[in-house]
């Protein structure tokens, strides 16, 4: 599968041996970095950030917080409609525990912003909901409650970004759907892109896992490896621990990872 790349202004379209188009807007590097540098030390911080950051990207009126019980901080929902009746969720907690929080998992956060602004490019099939997550760390309370209160009825898919920046891409591959799998892999063939699996299973969980839970088709894409374990809850989780290029690769690869997804699934 060896696509054709075109670039128009800043939208990016890829053209397959099949006729199949992804098309995507490119966001730039520096802005991408940017956001991730706003990291806030303090948790009371984080989430009117990622609302303000949502709001500049152009989610206006589908922009909305979900409270959850016994948290000051809700969810933070960025909605992305699309013509047909399926949703695919993109995730990621805002949260940080006894650290900067920068890399787990501010990285994951910011780059929700950076997605949806991506997939404005086009009309989509499928409704994308963003979704920061609040109260990982506490024991998933925020996706939980997510779960609970909405009707998944129509959720094709849930893609969960967690801990990105200490390195190239990896996945979650013990607990990931083999189709998603199978399409990740595709998209980072086509793009010449760094992708490996790691499972982190042992090491914790995150908030993929109450969608799976529910029999909903999951996949866990993270950066970590066992060297740079030691980085997670601890005083390292600053700015000296990413790998800014790899973060960049991370965006370049899941971008029209999501378009792909979007012509691939029902």
């Amino acid at each position: 599968m060896v696509p054709i790349r075109r670039v128009i202004g800043l939208a990016v379209v890829f053209t397959f041996a099949f006729g199949q188009k992804v098309t995507f807007e490119a966001v730039t590097p520096k802005l991408i970095e940017e956001r991730l540098r706003a990291a806030p030390k303090k948790q009371a911080e984080r989430e009117p950030l990622i609302e303000e950051f949502f709001r500049q990207a152009g989610c206006g009126e589908n922009l909305t917080t979900q409270v959850v019980k016994g948290q000051k901080s809700p969810n933070v929902i960025c909605r992305l409609v699309g013509k047909g009746p399926g949703e695919i969720v993109v995730g990621a907690h805002f949260d940080l525990r006894n650290s900067g929080g920068v890399v787990d998992n501010w990285s994951g956060a910011a780059m929700l912003v950076a997605l949806f602004q991506s997939l404005r490019a086009a009309e989509r099939k499928h409704t994308f909901v963003f979704i920061a997550f609040t109260a990982e760390e506490q024991g998933l309370l925020g996706s939980k409650a997510y779960v609970k209160q909405n009707d998944l009825s129509n959720v094709r898919a849930m893609v969960n970004v967690d801990t990105l920046a200490l390195g190239d891409t990896k996945v979650e591959v013990n607990n990931s759907d083999k189709t998603l799998l199978r399409y990740l892999d595709e998209m980072a063939r086509a793009t010449n892109l760094p992708l490996a699996g790691v499972n982190f299973e042992a090491v914790g969980r995150s908030d993929d896992l109450p969608f799976r839970e529910k029999k909903i088709a999951t996949i866990a894409i993270h950066s970590l490896t066992q060297e740079r374990l030691g980085v997670l809850h601890t005083s390292k989780d600053t700015f000296e621990a990413v790998d800014f290029e790899a973060y960049q690769r991370t965006y370049r690869l899941l971008a029209p990872y999501l378009a792909y997804l979007d012509l691939k699934l029902d």
